[in-house]
């Protein structure tokens, strides 16, 4: 579980089961998240800035190394 309250002046990149972006979050950049399509979920505050644009990415539970290396490269492109 990821749970972001703050303030970050940058682009944020997350990878979490389970995302919650508080009312107090002020983001400077854009928003990356990466979740799976049964396992996690997100939760964003309307109440949260975040000056740039929201990506995310949903990527499926990897059964193989090769899956497993192919979604940490389809991630770190951002």
């Amino acid at each position: 579980m990821l749970s972001i309250d703050s303030q970050v002046k940058r682009n944020v990149y997350a990878g979490s089961g389970n995302l919650i972006v508080g009312a107090d979050t002020r983001i400077g950049k854009n928003l990356y998240y990466a979740s799976g399509k049964n396992q996690g979920q997100a939760d964003i505050s309307p109440s949260a800035k975040i000056t740039g644009a929201v990506f995310k990415s949903e990527v499926s539970q990897p059964e193989t190394n090769a899956q497993v290396e192919a979604a940490k490269n389809r991630f770190l492109r951002f």
